[in-house]
């Protein structure tokens, strides 16, 4: 379940004041723990309470804290303050923030405004006789745009073609479905491979005939070459097998 949001504004009921800085404070100093275990690093809080005497602090002894504020003083002015905030700080940042969105709302709402009145204008030319130049400024400006895509869209399909879309599974077109060979041609062509698998056997029964009359060829091969040397001479170099 979400939390609800909280509205940041000043608890006027003195007692829901009281539990809801009890509850806070405690929830702060757990926070400011936590940072510092896990990430290995020095902080503190010091928190003063509205009607007590003694503020509380971590960590608890007053030794660890004077470290940490003495290193926060060691540090030149201007990283002391660069992202330090006091409550009217604090309201300010949120003011601009809160102006920055209020004026993009506004600039939304204007192009909303003069779209629908472009489209009322396309269908009745009645409906643009009333507007002011500042107005029909807007809507050439949209217009413009409008076509600076339609131009650009175009010449990208000139360039590149449209894009390839891939269709479905279901859209893809089936491969064409063959028909089925009937058993007798089937049967016909078995009998024609057994026969000629019959004829290859008969025509060879053992090994290749040109394989015969190559072994026996070697037979009578000399094993030695002679070579001529000079004009009297023959030398043998050797068998060649």
């Amino acid at each position: 379940m979400a939390r609800k949001k909280v509205n940041l504004a000043w608890i006027s009921k003195d007692s829901a004041r009281k539990a809801t800085f009890k509850k806070r404070k405690k929830g702060l100093i757990k926070k400011v723990s936590e940072l510092s275990t896990l990430c290995g690093i020095k902080a503190c809080a010091i928190v003063f309470g509205p009607s007590e005497t003694t503020p509380e602090i971590w960590p608890p002894t007053a030794a660890a804290i004077r470290q940490v504020i003495e290193k926060f003083n060691d540090l030149p002015q201007v990283e002391k303050s660069k992202k330090m905030l006091n409550q009217e700080g604090f309201l300010r940042q949120r003011i601009a923030k809160l102006k920055e969105q209020q004026a993009k709302l506004a600039k939304d709402n204007k192009e909303l405004e003069m779209k629908t009145k472009l489209i009322k204008g396309m269908k009745d030319k009645a409906a643009l006789h009333g507007a002011g130049m500042d107005e029909l400024h807007a809507l050439m400006c949209i217009v413009d745009a409008r076509m600076a895509k339609v131009r650009g869209r175009n010449e990208s399909l000139v360039s590149y073609g449209p894009p390839c879309m891939q269709l479905p599974p279901q859209l893809m077109p089936m491969p064409p479905t063959l028909p089925p060979v009937p058993a007798a041609l089937l049967r016909e062509e078995e009998r024609r491979q057994v026969q000629g698998m019959s004829f290859m056997e008969q025509q060879v029964p053992g090994e290749p005939q040109y394989l015969v009359d190559f072994l026996e060829s070697l037979e009578n091969y000399p094993t030695e070459w002679p070579y001529y040397v000079d004009g009297n001479q023959w030398t043998y170099p050797g068998p060649l097998l």
